[in-house]
């Protein structure tokens, strides 16, 4: 049965301390809230920093970059790689809970895509996530949740901000 809770920090609350984690898809506030609420033991941010062909966005990713190591410096270890690629190089066993932000991408091929990606390099363990207020990413964690036995524990509802998912795999 799915419990609601009032906010992000809320469902970041429910993560064990210490544990080793990945959060895919840079958002700066995510991480810092990740790193005051979780104390991870390791946070990998993993975003594919690498320039797209794009007149209108060149230097974006770039920039981004700069400004997550900057913000974090030796905090967080920045994995410039799609999350694909980032899973298919991690041992099964290391990862015990993944952030992933479907916000800033709300896609729903990319979303259960990392949904799968995350199952699959946990042995036991949480999959947190925002954006669940886009029709496309409960679309993706439906199917998901149906083809894995998961189901969504922890659900937010914050007014004027991204809802959050809570999965836990164990």
């Amino acid at each position: 049965m799915k419990q609601f809770l009032h906010n992000r920090k809320a469902i970041l609350e429910k993560i064990p301390k210490g544990v080793v984690m990945a959060q895919i898809g840079v958002d700066i506030d995510l991480t810092q809230d990740i790193l005051d609420v979780c104390s991870p033991r390791e946070l990998f941010v993993v975003h594919d920093f690498h320039e797209e062909e794009s007149f209108l966005n060149r230097g974006y990713k770039a920039e981004l970059l700069k400004a997550v190591k900057k913000a974090f410096k030796d905090s967080v270890t920045v994995i410039n790689e799609t999350p694909s690629d980032f899973f298919g190089s991690i041992d099964f066993d290391v990862l015990e809970a993944v952030v992933i932000n479907s916000a800033m991408n709300p896609d729903y091929d990319t979303t259960i895509a990392n949904l799968y990606d995350s199952f699959n390099a946990i042995a036991k363990g949480v999959i947190v996530g925002n954006g669940y207020n886009f029709q496309s990413v409960r679309a993706a964690i439906n199917l998901f949740c149906s083809n894995t036995c998961l189901d969504v524990e922890l659900i937010t509802r914050e007014r004027g901000k991204d809802y959050s998912f809570y999965l836990i795999k164990v």
